[in-house]
C-alpha cells in the first residue's frame, strides 16, 4: 500500500468516524429534542382545544345558573302551599260543588291510593258522569282557576251523535298534589 492510499484510507476512516459521531449525536441529542418539540406542539394544540371547550362549558354553566335562579325566583313568587291528603273529603266536596255549579251530573267520584314522590304526594281522583261539552269545558276552566294543585291526567268524553240533547258521558282522572305526610305532620 502506498502512502497515498494510506492517506486515502485515513481520510475515509476520518469521514466515516465523523459520520458516525454526527449520527450518534443526532440520535442521542437532536432527535429527542425534535420529538419533544413535536409532542409539545401537539399538546399545545390539544390544550388550546380543551381550553376552548372549557370556555364553552363555563358559558353553558353560567346560563344554567341564570335559568335555575329564574326558576327559583318564580317558585318563591308562586309559593304554592300543598295541603294534606287527609283533607280528601273536603276536596271531594269542593269538586262536587264546582260540578253542581256548572251543571255536571256526577255519577262517580273515587279517590285512589296516594303515591309518594320525593317532594310531594299525589292522590288520583276519578270522576265520571254526564254533561254537555260546554259544561264539561266550564268545569275544567273553574277547576283550573280554583285549584292550582290539581292536574288533569286523563279525560275521555263519549257522546251520542244520534241524540245530542242526551249529553255526553265523561270520565276524568285528576291528580291532586298534596304535601308529603312527613311535611304535613311537621316531622
Amino acid at each position: 500500500m502506498t502512502a497515498g492510499q494510506r492517506r486515502g484510507l485515513v481520510h475515509v476512516a476520518g469521514v466515516l468516524c465523523c459520520t458516525l459521531l454526527t449520527a450518534g449525536a443526532y440520535m442521542t441529542a437532536i432527535q429527542p429534542v425534535l420529538d419533544a418539540q413535536i409532542a409539545q406542539r401537539s399538546q399545545q394544540a390539544e390544550l388550546l382545544e380543551q381550553q376552548r371547550i372549557a370556555g364553552e362549558l363555563d358559558k353553558r354553566v353560567a346560563q344554567i345558573h341564570r335559568e335555575v335562579a329564574m326558576v327559583n325566583e318564580e317558585l318563591e313568587r308562586s309559593q304554592l302551599e300543598l295541603e294534606s291528603a287527609g283533607r280528601i273529603n273536603q276536596r271531594i266536596a269542593e269538586l262536587t260543588e264546582i260540578a253542581n255549579d256548572v251543571g255536571l251530573t256526577l255519577q262517580q267520584i273515587d279517590p285512589g291510593q296516594k303515591h309518594s314522590e320525593r317532594l310531594f304526594d299525589m292522590v288520583p281522583i276519578e270522576l265520571a258522569g254526564m254533561s254537555d261539552f260546554r259544561q264539561y269545558l266550564l268545569f275544567l276552566h273553574r277547576l283550573h282557576a280554583r285549584f292550582s294543585d290539581i292536574a288533569v291526567s286523563e279525560f275521555q268524553i263519549i257522546g251520542t251523535p244520534e241524540n245530542p240533547a242526551e249529553g255526553a258521558r265523561f270520565h276524568l282522572t285528576l291528580c291532586w298534589f298534596t304535601a308529603r305526610e312527613t311535611t304535613a305532620s311537621g316531622q
